[in-house]
């Protein structure tokens, strides 16, 4: 467990022997620690002449969704009715903020800022958003991209800095030792806040990046040792007993996934959608 929230989940919800949950690193930083860089990534950069840049991965899904969508989520994945709506009330009218903050950060900073939508989010839903609520004009600015190629991990290894409403990516970097922040203009209802929220610092403006305070990475190297210790030693007491009494769901999703592996092994990534690409790596190795 890599946060008190998982640990009381697994210790209270699902009964879990307190003795057998270990502290750990979020298996994340496995991808920052082994990250070396992305010949085709630089390459990406160098072509349009992008140096400095903000990083914004921002995660308002909910904000950006259609009613009928919306209401589908809602009644589907059992969430409750006025708590959700309390969520996406929140979390547009902290996405007017955002849109006003990438604004000043357009206009009193000469970096390019680059927006990628959390997955199932397209870019064209943005780009809507932002013509919807009275920004259409940062779509004109030739610094503002609005991109969802790449993995995160390229594009925060390489950002002057990254920010992010909570994305729980901002703290899996900070812990990194990047240079990390919330975009936090007012306080955060409690039911977004979280533990992961807790570390990072928060900005409510564009000057407070000027004292922007990295994280120490000796903290990471320690957790990471931990983490791989604990794989090495890792053991069953009992073998595990496996149900493959999947449902028809279940089974197509599965086949699914894997015709998208075969088609990713045989270079046919163009027939698949970028928005499934994105959270795709290959194998690496910890050294």
């Amino acid at each position: 467990s890599w946060n008190l929230d998982f640990r009381d989940h697994l210790s209270k919800t699902c009964q879990v022997n307190e003795k057998k949950i270990i502290k750990s690193i979020n298996p994340t930083a496995l991808l920052f620690k082994t990250f070396k860089g992305s010949d085709l990534f630089e390459k990406y950069l160098s072509e349009r002449d992008i140096s400095n840049y903000i990083f914004l991965p921002l995660n308002y899904n909910w904000a950006l969704m259609d009613e009928n969508r919306r209401a589908k989520r809602i009644k589907t994945l059992g969430y409750n009715k006025n708590s959700a709506l309390s969520y996406i009330h929140y979390s547009e009218k902290h996405l007017l903020k955002t849109f006003d903050f990438i604004s000043k950060l357009l206009t009193e900073e000469s970096y390019t800022v680059i927006i990628r939508p959390h997955p199932g989010i397209s870019i064209q839903a943005y780009k809507e958003k932002i013509c919807k609520t009275g920004f259409g004009f940062l779509l004109k600015n030739k610094n503002l991209i609005i991109n969802n190629s790449f993995s995160a991990i390229e594009w925060i290894h390489y950002s002057k800095y990254t920010i992010s409403n909570w994305s729980t990516l901002i703290f899996d970097s900070w812990c990194a030792g990047y240079p990390s922040c919330y975009y936090w203009p007012e306080k955060i209802p409690s039911f977004i806040d979280a533990y992961h929220t807790q570390g990072p610092p928060k900005i409510q403006k564009v000057k407070d990046l000027i004292n922007l305070k990295t994280n120490d990475k000796q903290n990471i190297e320690t957790e990471f040792s931990v983490f791989i210790d604990t794989l090495i030693e890792l053991q069953y007491e009992q073998p595990i007993k496996r149900n493959f009494n999947f449902s028809f769901k279940a089974k197509a999703k599965l086949i699914r996934s894997f015709i998208r592996y075969l088609m990713i092994k045989l270079k046919l990534e163009s027939l698949i959608d970028s928005i499934i690409m994105i959270d795709y790596f290959d194998e690496f190795k910890v050294e």
